[in-house]
């Protein structure tokens, strides 16, 4: 049994790769995971650049064309089609072009998507794998730890011989299992192998009410559950391998800690920060957004509503504002559950980008407004001269 793993291979693909690389010189798989993870950030950022500076530029644009749309939607109140043609023509003549906006918008939304599930499934996998690892390394401390006892009692036992019909050399190896030393040796082995993170004792498995060793049916859900969209084909190994494990013979080793183990792994903290930093992202977003709005003149933005926006375009931002109040508490229970059916290192994905994404949202938002400037004074100083 214990020369099963060598035939299980580790999790494959790109983000495996990045993330063993980051591991070599961190040694730590929660902050190798953050770390993964501000690279990811780092790596998508041109394209959150790209959409805001993108929605600023429209904005502007659509405020310095307002007066001339204004005028063409009185001119042009019973030809909705002829109003049409010529509000784009006047948006053409000043560069805004809504398909290129919508475009890179449509682009960083399938990306994102893409990225996420295929960090799930890799995480997944890893979770899995360094699960089944670590019950091979306690399996392996366990088996030379009693051998080492049966030895030095000089009985003639041989650990490649079968016992199954020597009632007298089965004794002796049950007694010799439950000797201190064995369950030190396991104990040790145990503080070695598990990837612990703060509060966190291993997050190879759920923050929350759980043994931070899985039991035999948590082991066999984490291997059933390694897959997903551009999964490396480990799942079939990983689930033959606890397969071939004697359920008793996991539980055999699992008992020499398990008086350590206590139920809890975590305190679901990871499952509170995911929901609450995601809220929190979309409530920033969402202030940033009205304060910006309230820095506009008065006069200029109730005139650009009334002459762009008759009462179906009124209707259609009242539905967008609806749905964005709707993702705003749908987003983070989606989190929420996320973190409940995953492992720790997921959660830790999940609350880091979250993060992450925050910073680095003010960031970008202060080089669009730096960027920017010069045209949103241009802006203001034609509409001065139409106000005049």
């Amino acid at each position: 049994m214990a020369d099963l793993i060598l035939n299980i291979s580790a999790p494959g693909g790109l983000w495996m790769i990045i993330i063993n690389w980051i591991n070599s010189g961190v040694f730590n798989f929660a902050w190798t995971i953050i770390l993964f993870t501000l690279l990811i950030k780092v790596v998508l950022s041109p394209f959150d650049f790209l959409i805001k500076y993108s929605t600023k530029k429209t904005t502007l644009i659509q405020q310095k064309c307002a007066p001339q749309i204004a005028k063409l939607q009185k001119k042009y109140a019973n030809n909705q089609q002829q109003f049409s043609v010529l509000q784009q023509n006047i948006y053409k003549k000043e560069g805004l072009n809504m398909m290129s906006s919508c475009l890179i918008m449509l682009v960083n939304l399938i990306v994102t998507i893409l990225i996420f599930f295929s960090i799930y499934t890799t995480l997944r996998e890893a979770s899995a794998y360094y699960a089944i690892k670590q019950y091979q390394e306690l399996n392996t401390a366990y088996t030379n730890a009693y051998e080492k006892v049966l030895e030095d009692r000089n009985i003639g036992y041989n650990s490649s011989a079968d016992y199954s019909e020597n009632e007298a050399m089965k004794a002796e190896i049950a007694t010799a299992k439950q000797d201190e030393s064995v369950k030190t040796a396991v104990m040790e082995k145990w503080n070695e192998v598990k990837d612990s993170w703060l509060w966190i004792k291993n997050i190879w498995v759920l923050d929350g009410h759980t043994d931070p060793l899985p039991t035999y049916s948590d082991l066999t859900k984490l291997a059933n559950n390694a897959g997903g969209l551009f999964n490396s084909g480990v799942k079939d190994s990983y689930v033959e391998y606890v397969k071939g494990i004697k359920e008793s013979d996991y539980n055999e080793v699992r008992s020499t800690i398990s008086s350590s183990l206590n139920g809890w792994n975590g305190y679901y903290i990871l499952v509170v920060l995911a929901g609450g930093v995601t809220f929190l992202s979309s409530w920033v977003n969402e202030r940033s957004n009205s304060l910006k709005r309230k820095k506009e003149p008065k006069q200029r933005t109730n005139q650009f509503i009334k002459s762009s926006a008759p009462a179906q375009n009124n209707n259609q931002t009242a539905q967008t504002s609806t749905a964005m109040k709707v993702m705003k508490f749908a987003l983070p229970a989606v989190m929420i559950i996320f973190v409940l059916t995953s492992s720790s290192a997921f959660g830790i994905y999940i609350v880091a980008q979250s993060l992450i994404g925050i910073g680095m949202s003010y960031l970008i938002n202060l080089i669009v407004d730096k960027l920017t400037h010069k045209k949103q004074l241009e802006v203001i100083e034609y509409l001065d001269k139409i106000e005049r």
